[in-house]
């Protein structure tokens, strides 16, 4: 791309930051949980579940987060640390979306909280898998994914299974899948 095409893209993409009206389009956009947050950790994580479960309409969605991120107080990542199958599932009670029962929202904590303990944050996780030469980042989401993929699922279900109600939450690249709700995570 030559100097002039690029700066004629920076010119446009300037006027529409400056024009759009960000903060009522949050509304309707999952990324709005993250932005409750200041820190780090915590916009992580939200983003994490957020992106997750943003398929559907968002008028079905949001409340199913909501639910999700209520026990999680005003620390989620604190939380999700310290999640206790035995202490903390029960706060996930009855929560279900579309094709996610309740064990696969659990699950989905479950897993979150197997990743902070053993990495402190995504962002490391990710970072594992993410090699500036890769032409894109589908390796990286290849790895970041699969190693939630790793995880020992028995006990939240019994056995360790990946059921398809937890992989709708978890799409794998590796599968064919676009990852668009995890690009969603990563921006």
């Amino acid at each position: 791309m030559s100097g002039q095409n690029r700066s004629n893209i920076k010119k446009i993409l300037e006027r529409f930051y400056a024009e759009y009206n960000f903060r009522e389009r949050l509304a309707h956009d999952p990324i709005e949980f993250p932005h409750r947050y200041s820190d780090p950790g915590d916009i992580e994580v939200v983003g994490f579940i957020a992106a997750s479960l943003a398929y559907g309409k968002v008028g079905l969605f949001k409340p199913v987060i909501e639910k999700i991120l209520g026990p999680c107080g005003k620390r989620p990542a604190e939380f999700i640390m310290n999640f206790s199958m035995k202490r903390d599932a029960g706060y996930l009670k009855g929560i279900s979306y579309r094709f996610n029962r309740e064990e696969d929202i659990v699950c989905l904590v479950y897993m979150l909280s197997c990743v902070l303990k053993e990495w402190g944050t995504l962002k490391k996780l990710f970072s594992n898998f993410y090699k500036d030469e890769d032409i894109d980042i589908r390796k990286a989401l290849a790895g970041f994914i699969g190693h939630f993929y790793e995880i020992d699922t028995s006990p939240v279900y019994g056995i360790n299974i990946k059921p398809n109600g937890l992989k709708q939450l978890l799409s794998n690249p590796r599968k064919g899948s676009a990852c668009k709700r995890m690009n969603l995570f990563l921006r």
